[in-house]
């Protein structure tokens, strides 16, 4: 069973749903008539905690690449911008020296 909160507050949940195995399954015979009464186990499920571990890893994942794929584009972006300068200051100069 998921239980929110500490792990005392799990604890004393689980300690509060032993005490009362005992009326739950009595409870249980009486509702579904059966002639003996089934063996109740509590156990703490913590899939739901790994769960959001996994999704908050993804999250994680998923920004650094989008920073990653943002960076790479400012880098592209200034590499352009550093060859189109450098092709404008060598056409002026071709264009200085055939002038001359």
């Amino acid at each position: 069973m998921t239980i929110p909160g500490s792990e005392a507050v799990k604890q004393a949940s689980l300690q509060r749903l032993e005490k009362l195995k005992g009326f739950l399954r009595h409870e249980i015979m009486q509702q579904i008539s059966l002639r003996q009464a089934p063996d109740l186990r509590f156990y703490l499920d913590t899939s739901l905690e790994y769960g959001m571990q996994i999704d908050a890893k993804l999250a994680e994942i998923a920004e650094e690449r989008a920073l990653r794929r943002e960076t790479a584009a400012t880098e592209n972006a200034e590499a352009e911008t550093e060859t189109e300068a450098e092709t404008v200051e060598a056409l002026a100069t071709d264009v200085t020296e055939q002038n001359a």
